[in-house]
């Protein structure tokens, strides 16, 4: 077996039986619906390349994995992606699979530290320093900067994830960018990375979209032409949310009174 399905079926060892990565968690996500070009967010995403982590925080349907699968695919470097669910929060299993993310770009890495994985942690938060001592001691040397994308990060509650990756944080290389897209504010402080300008935030306010944009979406997306009014009447309702402009364009198609349809359209309807 190739190298590239040992790690994208990688076995773990977890509670007495074994589970499987899927490919699919590992890769960068396909866009299924038209692109918004969105050069601001992306010069965002790059000055994030001068720090240890980004971290794009906002509620759903701001366009988070969009955002960073975008940028991801043109940005030129290495990356290292993990699409986190809820069955991933587990120490073992959520290292093992960046671990195996950094392989398909890293060819041979990880080999000193997938058996301190398999131990897991203990009650003791110093048990997991073996194996991210190991991690940075592999992460060090690589030539090339090396960016390792968390997608959802907000499924993952345990401590010692959290625990270790501060610790990670603490330590990482300069040629190692960390991006973290959540719902919430990460569970560990960050104030001191902020402090020495080793944290970019971005939020709702950088991730939705502005009115040229907003205008730019219905232009690509949908053959409705609306007026500026109301664009801008459309806008204002939903704050440039961009789950609530997708859902917009979709209740206007089907609707035989577009003016009337943006006058009524509001965060209380049922599918909104």
């Amino acid at each position: 077996m190739s190298n590239i399905y040992f790690y994208y079926f990688y076995f773990l060892y977890l509670r007495g039986g074994l589970s499987v990565i899927a490919a699919t968690k590992l890769r960068i996500p396909n866009v299924r619906h038209a692109i918004v070009t969105r050069s601001s967010l992306y010069r965002l995403l790059d000055e994030g390349l001068d720090a240890k982590l980004t971290l794009l925080c906002a509620p759903s349907g701001y366009g988070k994995t969009t955002a960073l699968s975008e940028w991801a695919k043109q940005s030129g470097r290495v990356i290292a992606w993990v699409s986190l669910g809820k069955q991933d929060d587990d120490w073992t299993t959520f290292w093992s699979m960046v671990i195996a993310s950094i392989h398909q770009g890293v060819d041979g890495f990880g080999l000193s530290v997938r058996p301190l994985l398999e131990q897991g942690p203990s009650a003791s938060s110093a048990s997991m320093e073996p194996a991210m001592t190991a991690l940075l001691n592999e992460l060090n040397p690589l030539s090339s900067e090396l960016v390792i994308i968390f997608d959802d990060y907000h499924l993952v509650t345990t401590p010692a994830i959290q625990n270790s990756m501060s610790y990670l944080l603490e330590y990482l290389p300069a040629h190692i960018h960390l991006y973290i897209a959540s719902r919430n504010d990460l569970p560990f402080s960050t104030a001191r990375w902020l402090a020495k300008g080793e944290l970019r935030r971005i939020t709702i306010e950088q991730l939705r979209f502005r009115l040229e944009e907003a205008s730019d979406f219905f232009r690509k997306t949908t053959e409705l032409r609306l007026s500026d009014k109301q664009l801008h009447m459309l806008y204002d309702q939903t704050e440039g949310w961009i789950s609530g402009l997708r859902l917009a364009a979709i209740s206007l198609r089907l609707s035989g009174n577009i003016a009337e349809s943006i006058h009524q359209f509001s965060g209380r309807q049922q599918h909104i």
